[in-house]
């Protein structure tokens, strides 16, 4: 009992991080009941620590909290704050050397929000990288620019070869690695970086922001489809925290029919629908009509109640490993074999995947981890 408590103060909270303090009643983040240790550990584990204190605030609780949980929330905030300002001023600078060198990028996933001023993700959304997105045939000249500025290759060890993204390049001074894209996922026909690219907005020379319908839609694919969580039935908050914000800030004139009917179209409105129903489930997230379903409502169920459940929720995340690394398109799209599902391409993926099987098994045997 003890543990979903925690589990819906820690929804409620970021809900109010999210949608703001009109959504209503923030009594439960009141509830002895709650275990602030359990809960700031599982907002730790997903990278939406930051965002409680944002939520706390705006339900005006914060005094009313343990002492030792108002001062370490603020202080993880205010240096999260901190080092977000020092990676908007990194992205400036990589803005700057691109555009000498003629180039533009489009900023994508979590560093858009960088430049939101309005939102307070500026400063709780925790950042791993920079990503950007280059026109494929500026991506060398986009790596040899920041590698002539001073960032270091880390190589392709931590980079499978062929993906969709160049190695991480290391800044000599800076907050966070970089990883150039030439696509935005494995199935890049679900999202065509050059509709990205067209379709964005200025933001500063050498910087470009993509359009709000394909910050979603990456949202979506980038979580639901290349990371497993939709086979796994995974709510990830960091993510979904992330597609709320996005859904708030659209509001209910955006044209959420056409963004519906591109999903459907390209295949992957299970994964948007079932997206949009768990955030709405989690976070109490406006879901518009379009984007609702049945299966949807039946693939947030699994996932909320499962979550619930640790050790099945455990078992959940292997299944969405294994689907994440058995997937076609990872195999596929460094072989270059677009949709081809010939008895050649049936060969070629698998062959790639025993590879790809005894280089985690040697990995594991020497000592290492699987990311």
């Amino acid at each position: 009992m003890s543990h979903n408590i925690t589990l819906a103060a820690l929804d409620r909270c970021l809900s109010l991080a999210a949608l703001g303090s009109e959504i209503g009643d923030s009594s439960l983040l009141l509830d002895e009941r709650v275990d602030w240790v359990a809960l700031i550990s599982l907002a730790n584990k997903q990278l939406v620590a930051p965002a409680l204190w944002t939520g706390l605030d705006r339900a005006s609780v914060l005094e009313q909290i343990p002492a030792d949980v108002q001062s370490y929330l603020a202080l993880l905030h205010s240096r999260n704050a901190v080092r977000n300002a020092s990676i908007r001023a990194q992205c400036l600078e990589i803005g700057a050397i691109l555009t000498t060198n003629g180039i533009r990028a489009v900023l994508l996933k979590g560093v858009t929000w960088l430049f939101d001023d309005g939102s307070p993700a500026a400063a709780d959304r925790m950042m791993r990288d920079i990503d950007l997105l280059v026109e494929s045939e500026h991506i060398q000249a986009a790596s040899a620019a920041l590698l002539s500025s001073g960032y270091h290759d880390t190589g392709q060890e931590l980079s499978e070869e062929g993906h969709f993204h160049c190695p991480p390049l290391v800044p000599q001074a800076g907050e966070a690695v970089v990883e150039i894209h030439r696509d935005l996922a494995h199935r890049s026909d679900l999202l065509p970086a050059k509709e990205v690219i067209n379709s964005a907005s200025e933001l500063t020379p050498g910087l470009l922001l993509p359009a709000m319908r394909h910050r979603i839609i990456h949202n979506v694919i980038h979580s639901q489809i290349e990371n497993g969580d939709f086979w796994g039935g995974l709510i990830n908050l960091h993510d979904d925290l992330d597609l709320a914000r996005l859904v708030v800030r659209c509001g209910p004139d955006f044209d959420w029919e056409s963004l519906a009917a591109d999903a459907r179209r390209a295949g992957f409105f299970p994964q948007l629908s079932g997206a949009m129903h768990a955030v709405r489930g989690t976070l109490k997230c406006p879901l518009p009509v379009p984007v609702q379903s049945f299966w949807g409502r039946i693939h947030a169920t699994r996932c909320i109640h499962q979550r619930k459940w640790p050790f099945i929720s455990k078992i959940a995340e292997s299944l969405g490993f294994t689907a994440r690394a058995l997937a076609w398109d990872r195999d596929a799209y460094p072989l270059g074999l677009g949709s081809s599902r010939s008895l050649k391409a049936h060969i070629l993926v698998n062959r790639r995947r025993i590879q790809r099987a005894m280089a985690a098994f040697a990995h594991i045997r020497s000592g290492g981890k699987l990311n």
